[in-house]
């Protein structure tokens, strides 16, 4: 017997269905990338292990309004810059082109894994106890990417471990290694016996398919939001679509198990979580495009407010006396935001269409991954600078 064609309002019915459900929304779209991955032959050269260490030249700097900026080889100035993080040594860059690491006038060196890639996507960066958490993906070019796994790298023998599959973000808090699987799951790693175990905890509230974690102050916290995909009419004749849904942020306390997921009637300027920093005096959520406001969280009080309005938000960053706020807008793309006083400073020097793909703070220093994107029909190329700010008044 051959497969019933499912009628337009039977497709209407399932549309409508993935809209108001993250989870089915989750499951469409994690399949729907699993099947396209397994259906592309041409990706398996990509994923044979090649790996490579590459001591690069430094960088070429220049002063640009009030940042410095870094210009590499051609080739990594290609490579989008994923992630950010900084130890007392070096700069640790997770590009389109692998690992990078980087002593300020010292060296640079590319470590890959699958150098017979042209691109190796090394993203979701979380260091702790000289161990680098990473998630990689190999890609022909700038787009596309094919999942590659979830690894340690030791940053003192520079070897890689796989812990397991890709995940959507990742934190170390105290020796365990939080993730977000890209399945509707909270996992763990820890060291047992000198081997990495891997336990699935269990969560009651709802887990969306964009994840961005943080530990603070011996919690987990995720912002998050949803990304449904769903399918009109049968076939190639149908056509497809992306709705985004809200699913705010959810505080995980692993002493107690206890979970907390906030909403906008819990006082979230919006539902749409995109990235979230804190201490155990503030915790700042940033949303996405079309909410101007970042949302504040006082510890003591247990209370959320609304910041002033600072435009949206992508990635952002703590310091001691600022938040640092990436922006969508071409005219702001870096804002510093006063923890005391909610004061706003557009940091200048961030060329034209130029963009923050990533943000670490080290003391008084706030260095930045920059790109530019160039289209081509349907595809695009990266222009990427690492930058490097000072910030004088965290410095008093």
């Amino acid at each position: 017997m051959g497969k019933k064609q499912l009628s337009i309002g039977q497709w209407l019915a399932v549309a409508v269905v993935a809209s108001i459900i993250p989870a089915f929304g989750l499951w469409m779209a994690y399949h729907f990338y699993s099947a396209r991955q397994a259906s592309d032959a041409t990706s398996a050269p990509l994923l044979v292990p090649a790996p490579l260490q590459n001591s690069l030249a430094l960088p070429r700097t220049r002063e640009s309004g009030e940042i410095l900026l870094y210009s590499f080889s051609p080739e990594l100035r290609e490579a989008y810059i994923h992630d950010i993080v900084v130890d007392n040594e070096r700069i640790w860059i997770g590009s389109g082109k692998g690992l990078l690491a980087y002593s300020e006038g010292a060296y640079a060196i590319q470590y890959r894994q699958f150098s017979h890639a042209p691109f190796e996507w090394v993203r979701e960066l979380s260091l702790e106890n000289g161990l680098l958490a990473t998630d990689v993906l190999v890609a022909r070019d700038s787009t596309g990417g094919t999942y590659a796994g979830n690894y340690l790298f030791d940053v003192h023998s520079k070897t890689w471990q796989i812990l397991g599959h890709n995940v959507i973000s990742q934190t170390w808090l105290n020796g365990v290694l939080w993730q977000r699987p890209l399945d509707r799951t909270l996992n763990k790693f820890s060291l047992i016996n000198d081997q990495w175990v891997s336990e699935d905890i269990p969560i009651q509230s709802r887990l969306c398919s964009e994840a961005y974690m943080r530990a603070i102050d011996n919690e987990i916290w995720i912002a998050q939001q949803g990304t449904v995909h769903f399918h009109f009419g049968v076939g190639i004749q149908g056509t497809s679509s992306v709705k985004a849904i809200p699913c705010g942020v959810l505080r995980y306390k692993p002493q107690t198990g206890e979970e907390i997921l906030y909403e906008e009637d819990d006082g979230l300027n919006s539902g749409f979580g995109r990235d979230v920093v804190g201490d155990g005096d503030q915790v700042w959520v940033s949303h996405s495009i079309k909410h101007e406001k970042l949302s504040l969280f006082d510890p003591q009080t247990g209370q959320w407010q609304s910041a002033r309005p600072y435009g949206s938000g992508n990635r952002i960053a703590l310091s001691k006396r600022a938040v640092w706020l990436a922006s969508p807008s071409s005219s702001s793309p870096l804002i510093r935001i006063d923890r005391a006083t909610q004061s706003r400073r557009d940091i200048k020097g961030i060329p034209g269409d130029y963009y923050v793909s990533a943000i670490a703070v080290e003391g008084d220093e706030v260095w930045l991954g920059l790109y530019k994107k160039t289209y081509s029909g349907k595809t695009y190329s990266i222009d990427s600078y690492l930058a490097k700010y000072i910030d004088h008044d965290e410095a008093r």
